[in-house]
């Protein structure tokens, strides 16, 4: 899920690049944190990110 991904010649009129997850993951781990997700087929994910307190 936060691998970059690219799309075939036939989605190419989708909006959307798909480095948004990877972007987001790599930032959050720069800073220390983790993200973390749980999917439910036909109910949605969510998505916990974790980030250190800054003493």
């Amino acid at each position: 899920m936060f691998d970059r991904f690219y799309r075939a010649k036939n989605a190419l009129s989708i909006g959307g690049n798909g480095l948004g997850l990877t972007i987001v993951k790599e930032i959050i781990e720069k800073h220390g944190g983790k993200i973390e997700v749980v999917s439910t087929i036909n109910s949605g994910s969510t998505f916990r990110m974790i980030l250190p307190q800054n003493s």
